[in-house]
């Protein structure tokens, strides 16, 4: 289960990874934290990056290298 939302079930670690995968909440949660750690913004909300955030995601998302993410930022 990778969130409350996600009742299947999963079997083992590929499965879970799999799951993970699946779910798209990886490029999501990468962008929030390379956002928040590259503005030094660890205890704020990330809400105010969101010209930074979106434009990272969209990158992460169209399978793009670290390299790409941090032109993006």
């Amino acid at each position: 289960m990778v969130d409350e939302r996600d009742t299947a079930r999963v079997d083992g670690a590929a499965g879970l990874m799999a799951s993970i995968v699946r779910s798209r909440q990886v490029e999501a949660c990468f962008s929030a934290q390379f956002v928040r750690f590259s503005f030094g913004k660890v205890d704020e909300d990330i809400d105010s990056q969101g010209c930074a955030l979106s434009a990272i995601e969209k990158k992460a998302r169209a399978g793009g290298t670290l390299k790409d993410l941090i032109h993006a930022l």
